[in-house]
C-alpha cells in the first residue's frame, strides 16, 4: 500500500502540469461555449433539432431537411484541438526528460572523471613523496625512532584512507616492492591502516607484515599471502577464496570459519586462537 501511494504520488508529481492545463483547457471551453450559448441561444448548436428549408419549383413544393449537430458533432471539433494539445506537451515533455537524463548523465560522467583524476594525481603525489624520502632522506637506513619513519607512516594511512578500493591496491604493491613492510623489521607499521573494500585479488604480499589493519570488505580472492603476519587484522566480510594462507599469522584476527574454509592453504597457519592448523 505505502507503494502504491508512493507510485501514485510520483505520477501525480510528473503530470501535474499536465493535468492543470487539461482542466484550464476543458474549463475554457466551457466558458466560451456557456457564454455564446447565452448570446446567441441553443440554435446554432444544432441541439435544437433540424432546419427545414421549402423551396418551390415548376414541379411543385421542395422541401429539404438538414438534421442539427449531435453531441459526438460538438465534441468531435472540441476533442481535437484539445488531442493536439495534449500531444504537443506530451512530445516536448518526452524531449525535455531525455535531455535532462543526458545532462544527468555528461554531469554524473564528469564528476567521475574528476574524482577519478583527482585520486590518480593523491597517488603518484604520494609515491613522489614516498620515493624522495627512499632515495633522499634515507629512509630505508632509519632507525624506528626517526622522525623520517613517523612522516612515511602519516603520509601512507592518509593516503590509504584517501585513495578508492582500485588505487589502494597501488599502494600496497608500491610498500611490499620497496621493502618498506617486511615480515622482519618493517620501516613502515601499517597497524590501522584503512584498506577497507580494497579490490586485491591476485596480489602477492608474501613475508609481509599487516598487523592491525582495517581490510574490512576486501576482495583477497587468489591472493598469495604466505607467512605474512595479519596478527589482529580486521578481516570482517573479506573474500577469501583461494587465498594462500600457508603459514600465516592470524592470531587474534577478527575472521570466521567460514572464511578460512575458503582459502586454498592454511597450512601451518597460526589461527586466531593461536592453535596451529595442520
Amino acid at each position: 500500500m505505502e507503494d502504491q501511494a508512493k507510485q501514485s504520488q510520483t505520477w501525480w508529481q510528473k503530470n501535474k502540469r499536465l493535468l492543470i492545463i487539461i482542466a484550464v483547457i476543458i474549463l475554457a471551453l466551457l466558458l466560451v461555449f456557456t457564454l455564446a450559448v447565452s448570446w446567441f441561444g441553443w440554435d446554432w448548436t444544432g441541439f435544437t433539432g433540424g432546419e427545414s428549408k421549402v423551396t418551390k419549383t415548376p414541379q411543385g413544393t421542395n422541401t429539404e431537411y438538414s438534421s442539427g449537430k449531435t453531441l459526438w458533432d460538438w465534441m468531435q471539433l472540441l476533442l481535437v484541438p484539445i488531442i493536439l494539445a495534449i500531444g504537443g506537451y506530451w512530445l516536448t515533455q518526452i524531449q525535455k526528460n531525455r535531455e535532462e537524463r543526458a545532462a544527468a548523465q555528461r554531469a554524473e560522467t564528469d564528476r567521475n572523471i574528476a574524482f577519478d583524476n583527482q585520486h590518480a594525481a593523491a597517488l603518484q603525489a604520494y609515491i613522489n613523496n614516498m620515493s624522495e624520502l627512499l632515495l633522499e632522506k634515507g629512509l630505508r637506513q632509519s632507525k624506528p625512532e626517526d622522525d623520517i619513519r613517523k612522516i612515511a607512516r602519516a603520509q601512507t594511512l592518509t593516503a590509504l584512507s584517501f585513495l578508492g578500493i582500485r588505487r589502494k591496491r597501488s599502494v600496497l604493491q608500491f610498500l611490499n616492492e620497496s621493502g618498506l613492510i617486511s615480515k622482519v623489521n618493517p620501516i613502515i607499521n601499517l597497524d590501522e591502516a584503512d584498506i577497507r573494500d580494497a579490490r586485491l585479488r591476485d596480489i602477492i604480499l608474501k613475508r609481509v607484515n599487516l598487523k592491525g589493519v582495517y581490510l574490512y570488505g576486501a576482495d583477497l580472492r587468489d591472493a598469495d599471502l604466505r607467512e605474512s603476519d595479519l596478527q589482529s587484522a580486521r578481516l570482517d566480510g573479506v573474500d577469501l577464496s583461494g587465498a594462500d594462507l600457508t603459514r600465516v599469522n592470524l592470531q587474534n584476527a577478527k575472521v570466521t570459519k567460514e572464511q578460512l574454509s575458503k582459502a586454498i592453504s592454511l597450512h601451518n597457519a597460526t589461527m586466531p586462537n593461536g592453535s596451529i592448523h595442520p
